[in-house]
């Protein structure tokens, strides 16, 4: 027995570094934490082997947020990502150290910082941490004003600290092929379908137990963000390549596309064996399933593989599993139903649907093997170099930064406020080190109260955790070096925790500020806790504007939600029916009705949480969300019937029942757009719907023919719901 532990442990071993190299691939928070790390740590080495310890710790701060940005995206994206930040930084370096001395323009300027870090929220996840990166640089230099040779010493130290992260930043990018970055959101997105099937395939094999809806539905919407967040630093779609089909780019569109149709075939399947009952169904046709659904995984881990990698060798891997799931969809499609009638229906309706992620990927495979790579360094000839600088981009994402709504407006004004309040407070009593009490209120300050709390929950221990083991390494005498090599690892670390716990990554962030200030000085037997009270007190502030200046209550926004889901299904629909159905851009609506039906489930979930609960009236909101989703994923398969089937001539027998059926659905959709424009007025919520079918209906497959009867089941649930309700709910 001992020595088959002894062979099966670094069998165990190789397994956790291959997981960890896979995560790595696609999410290099590794990597970023060593940039980050030698960002920070060289510059501190350096300036105490020349004495020159207060002006490294300036070039270290400038690189420390500058590496908050998340450089993902193309080499122009990022270029000019880093070019901002470090301009960005120098300004606000300027205008920190010389507002340092008075309240007054202190809080004015803390305003107008706080207000641009709200709004850099409109450009996503791209610029999150430019926006970390600017109110961090004019908190500090706001907490140590300078001017004359000082300022000019510290603008040095900023523009020094900008230009070597940019180099930095540019060369972890230079020697990898040019499409990578664009393959790593694929390969995340083939990744969340993965779990998608796991979780839905789940328990058919007899020995695990069946997800709930609600967890196979959190899968579905963790694809939805992995496609959104590959469409915003990617954002050309394959209508908007028309005419360059040669390109790689245009490929990598199609890639990306399958994977998110596979991902919405596997939403189906979902629905269909939610019918069946997993304790009566006989074990030969329970096996069946679970093989398929074992395949159906197999093929999407290997796609992740395929995507990241490109090697000849995942192509053969990828041919021989499409193989295993041919004869998983005939074993399965073979299988007798004999008298159950309903068995035999959903036998049959899940061969279908697993042939046509069979197709889709067959489809994959054969354009992954048509993309060539070539390195950033090789690809980026001088001249295109200097155009991503083009202000057409500066423009373009100007324009994205300024575009407001309620929503945006309360959450800047309520973030620019506590803030202002919090540097007011810190420079009236002139606390140690109190550049904690703004710092933190910026941090936990979330657009939703609950979000809020739980940020400033997780932020009190980890600062608290972070500065107790902060102060310990401080007590050690300095020829250790200890105090390097840990700020060091905890650059690495913080940034490696960030997304996955931000509690963990609180400590770390903590520790590593601790350190970055403390190399010149000796220990502030205090510092710990003052470090502690002000982050509680900035927690404080943050909890109680999220509750008193403009709050955003998901009891208020629920309505609005539910009702745009509901119009994005809308045009959806009449994308399909009324419009053409080979229009090419029927994935936009898809997206936007994805997108929507998401944002809705999560706001009735954030208000379920909220103060109070929701009233059980409420209660019909979570009712037409879930009908909404179903309607969406009915269209979906519609589209996704034509766009496979080669040889579409089918029509319906009865012309006449088709037309009634695309009829009630307007009507159905008319009905149920009135009773949710009395709680929710929008500018795009048209008066009254009123089309004309259009002159040449429709070819439906049989099949597609059940999805539409199903969609017009689900608009019939939701009118008769919301008759029987009278009036909707509202805050």
């Amino acid at each position: 027995m001992s020595n088959t532990i002894q062979k099966n442990v670094p069998e165990s071993r190789y397994q956790r570094l291959k997981l960890l190299w896979d995560a790595e691939s696609m999410e290099p928070s590794l990597s970023w934490g060593l940039r980050m790390a030698i960002a920070t740590t060289l510059p501190m080495i350096l300036g105490v082997a020349y004495g020159q310890v207060e002006f490294a710790e300036w070039i270290a701060l400038t690189a420390d947020c500058i590496c908050w940005i998340s450089l993902k995206g193309t080499a122009g994206q990022r270029f000019r990502l880093l070019v901002a930040a470090a301009i960005l930084c120098w300004i606000l370096t300027l205008i920190g150290s010389l507002s340092g001395a008075s309240v007054f323009w202190s809080v004015c300027f803390m305003v107008l910082v706080a207000f641009a870090s709200g709004m850099f929220r409109n450009l996503g996840e791209r610029a999150s941490g430019l926006a970390l990166c600017i109110y961090v640089v004019f908190i500090i230099t706001n907490a140590y004003p300078a001017n004359g040779e000082a300022l000019e010493e510290r603008l040095l130290a900023v523009s020094i600290g900008g230009v070597w992260n940019t180099l930095l930043g540019m060369a972890t990018v230079l020697f990898i092929p040019q499409q990578t970055p664009y393959r790593r959101s694929i390969a995340i997105i083939w990744q969340k379908t993965a779990l998608l099937i796991q979780r839905i395939g789940s328990g058919w094999d007899g020995i695990g137990t069946r997800k709930s809806v609600r967890e196979i539905y959190l899968a579905e919407q963790a694809v939805t963000d992995a496609v959104t967040s590959s469409l915003a630093f990617h954002e050309k779609s394959i209508y908007q390549l028309r005419g360059k089909e040669h390109t790689d780019e245009f490929r990598l569109a199609q890639v990306r596309k399958i994977a998110s149709l596979v991902a919405a075939t596997m939403q189906t399947v979902a629905e269909e064996l939610e019918e069946l009952s997993l304790n009566s169904l006989p074990e030969d046709a329970r096996l069946r399933i679970s093989g398929m659904m074992t395949s159906l995984q197999l093929n999407a881990q290997q796609m992740v593989s395929l995507t990241l990698n490109g090697r000849k060798e995942d192509e053969t891997l990828m041919e021989q599993t499409l193989q295993q799931l041919q004869q998983r969809i005939g074993v399965l499609a073979a299988y007798k139903a004999g008298s159950d009638v309903l068995l035999g229906r959903k036998i049959s309706s899940l061969a279908h649907l697993a042939r046509r992620c069979h197709k889709l990927l067959i489809r994959c495979l054969e354009l992954e093997a048509k993309v060539a790579e070539t390195t950033f360094f090789r690809s980026y000839s001088i001249l295109k170099t200097a155009y991503v600088l083009h202000p057409k981009h500066w423009w373009r994402s100007i324009r994205v930064l300024f575009s407001f709504d309620s929503h945006t407006t309360k959450f800047v004004i309520r973030t620019s406020l506590a803030s202002g309040l919090a540097i007011a407070i810190d420079k009236v009593f002139d606390f140690q080190r109190g550049y904690w009490l703004p710092f933190t209120v910026m941090i936990v300050l979330q657009p939703y109260f609950v979000a809020t709390f739980k940020k400033a929950i997780d932020r009190l221990i980890g600062t608290i955790s972070g500065g107790l083991v902060g102060g310990l390494v401080l007590m050690i005498p300095h020829g250790l070096y200890l105090k390097e090599a840990m700020l060091f690892l905890s650059a690495v670390a913080m940034i490696h925790f960030y997304k996955a716990s931000y509690r963990i990554s609180a400590f770390f962030i903590t520790l590593n500020l601790v350190l970055l200030f403390s190399v010149s000085q000796e220990l502030d037997k205090y510092v710990i806790f003052w470090r502690a009270g002000l982050t509680l007190a900035g927690a404080a502030i943050a909890v109680v504007a999220g509750f008193l200046l403009f709050p955003a209550w998901d009891k208020k926004y629920l309505p609005r939600y539910t009702a745009e889901a509901v119009f994005k299904n809308w045009l959806f629909f009449q994308n399909t029916f009324l419009v053409q159905l080979h229009t090419g851009v029927w994935t936009k609506f898809k997206r936007q009705a994805e997108v929507s039906n998401s944002n809705a489930f999560n706001s009735y979930t954030r208000a379920m949480e909220e103060p109070g609960g929701l009233p059980d009236n409420f209660k019909i909101y979570y009712e037409i969300i879930a009908h909404n989703m179903r309607i969406t994923r009915e269209l979906n398969n519609i589209h996704l019937d034509t766009e496979l089937d080669e040889n579409l001539s089918y029509k319906l027998a009865n012309q006449q029942r088709l037309l009634d059926t695309i009829q009630q659905c307007i009507g159905l959709f008319d009905e149920i757009l009135g009773h949710l424009r009395k709680v929710e007025v929008r500018k795009y919520f048209p008066a009254q719907i009123v089309h004309n079918l259009p002159e040449v209906l429709p070819e439906l497959n049989p099949a597609q023919q059940i999805y539409l009867e199903r969609l017009m089941v689900e608009l019939t649930q939701i009118a008769k719901e919301l008759k029987l309700q009278n009036q909707l709910p509202t805050a």
